[in-house]
């Protein structure tokens, strides 16, 4: 077989495979669609766009490397399809979406050969920034924003004392909110830094070193745009903007600037292009056998976990395991017609129960959700799910979200997550507590209870319940001990609603 057959045999059964791999993963790739399209996240057509452009703009090189199908792209298409197998078992999206594009990577080096996925990787590699990560960012990004604001005001002189993300200083008070954390600098600084990287730089140890002073700037620049924008007292919504970009935009000056540097520093050394040369198969017919059963082999790996998730993982459909709302210790007194002006919401859920409780410091709201056995589009920890819906919102934006331990009992603690809420129809402000139980373990953190799933999962469980309770928070040194005295009284019960038994 010539050169030019092989390349067309080996393409086409890539294309082959990679229409079945993202037949497979269809429903996941759908819902990232959908969050560029309609969830807020638009920037994804353009990374894809640029991703596009990149392999475009690399056509040359391809067109010179040599297409030879390698078998060692099992050892990275094996780990990438048990670690999808994973994630769609415990159903976390953005583990799904990355694991796509690792395996688009290693389909390509298995089926298509080193010398193609060593110029593909850049491309392939720059997709990675359309993941919907960078509200992630922002709870570090805005607690990093507070220090590095109250540390400004320390060294001008003005004595400053922060409480998680309010600022006090002898004059004002400072609450730096989730969209001061600068989250939308820090994507755009990685972007630009990233195709800077990408395009202008050969080395991988110098496209690292970019991406990171890009990162680092974009970073700093907002931490001065906070502290400028409080120097200069009250501003309107579109200055607020215009310092921003501003700063921004002057920063990134500096940084293109550095970066010429390092250009011609690079410029010095010799430029190595990789070309392979062209082989021939000895023998077509055991050339095309080799390379469909290799290919086979690669899209069962990468497709089989999320085809066995849509039809071996299906939640139960009876819904016989029911819960009620808890029976509580004196002096609190209930459960009452729950209170419906807030509502979490926690979807695939087989039951659910809502009570409304009266105490001697305060009235509680307290709510569960029972899943007799997590599965598909069935999961207790979900990017859907949350303690809260419309028209109620984070106070102070997404980092409103806190961890705390509560001392319960013979030196037992409880971890909670705690949310602050507001409403800002009708001022209201509400504090929630809540945290899961799986497979019969509290936990907190969405990652642990990941891990505990399929810990349990392991042993024969795959239950969960979420416990979220709240109260008013108008005052909020009352509100903490509202729920404190709630949780500490009922402690025995209050995670363990009704006919909620494990398995």
């Amino acid at each position: 077989m010539a050169s030019g057959s092989t390349r067309t045999a080996a393409g086409a059964v890539f294309i082959v495979a990679l229409a079945v791999v993202v037949a497979a993963n269809g429903e996941a790739l759908s819902a990232w669609l959908m969050l560029w399209a309609f969830g807020g996240l638009e920037y994804g057509f353009a990374i894809l766009g640029v991703s596009a452009w990149l392999l475009w703009q690399a056509r040359g090189q391809l067109h010179n490397a040599a297409v030879s199908p390698d078998w060692r792209g099992l050892w990275l298409v094996v780990p990438v399809g048990i670690a999808t197998w994973l994630a769609y078992l415990l159903d976390v999206r953005i583990a799904q979406y990355v694991l796509f594009d690792a395996g688009l990577a290693a389909l390509t080096w298995t089926l298509l050969g080193p010398a193609v996925i060593r110029v593909a990787a850049v491309p392939i590699a720059f997709f990675l920034l359309a993941l919907p990560i960078w509200n992630y960012f922002e709870p570090a990004l805005q607690a990093m924003t507070v220090r590095a604001t109250a540390l400004a005001f320390e060294l001008t002189g003005t004595p400053a004392f922060v409480d998680e993300t309010h600022i006090y200083t002898p004059h004002e008070e400072v609450l730096v909110l989730a969209q001061c954390s600068g989250a939308q600098y820090f994507q755009a600084g990685m972007t630009v830094g990233a195709l800077y990287a990408c395009t202008g730089f050969r080395s991988w140890s110098l496209r690292a070193l970019v991406l990171a002073g890009f990162a680092a700037v974009a970073i700093a620049g907002n931490w001065i745009r906070v502290y400028v924008v409080i120097l200069l007292g009250r501003l309107t919504e579109w200055q607020h903007f215009m310092v921003g970009w501003g700063i921004f935009a002057l920063l990134l000056a500096v940084a293109f600037k550095a970066g010429t540097r390092l250009q011609r520093r690079e410029a010095v050394l010799p430029h190595v292009e990789y070309v392979a040369a062209r082989g021939t198969a000895a023998c077509p017919t055991e050339f095309f056998i080799a390379l469909s059963a290799l290919a086979v082999v690669a899209t069962l790996l990468l497709a089989a976990g999320p085809i066995a998730d849509r039809w071996l993982t299906a939640p139960p459909r009876d819904r016989a395991a029911k819960i009620a709302p808890i029976s509580v210790r004196a002096p609190w007194s209930g459960p009452f017609v729950p209170d419906r002006s807030w509502q979490p919401l926690f979807a695939g859920a087989q039951s659910q129960a809502q009570g409304f409780y009266h105490g001697p410091v305060g009235d509680v709201s307290g709510y569960w959700a029972w899943y007799a056995r997590q599965g598909h589009r069935s999961q207790a920890v979900n990017q859907s799910n949350a303690v809260y819906g419309p028209p109620w919102e984070p106070r102070g934006g997404y980092a409103g979200v806190y961890y705390k331990r509560i001392p319960v009992a013979n030196q037992h603690f409880l971890e909670v997550s705690e949310t602050w809420l507001s409403n800002p129809q009708t001022g209201a402000q509400r504090l929630v507590w809540h945290w899961y139980c799986i497979a019969g373990r509290d936990v907190v953190q969405p990652w642990q209870a990941k891990f505990t799933q399929l810990a349990g999962m392991l042993h024969g469980r795959s239950d969960a319940l979420v416990t979220v309770v709240s109260t008013d928070a108008r005052d909020p040194g009352t509100a903490k001990a509202v729920l404190r005295d709630f949780v500490l009284t009922n402690f025995t019960t209050i995670h363990a609603p009704a006919s909620a038994e494990s398995p």
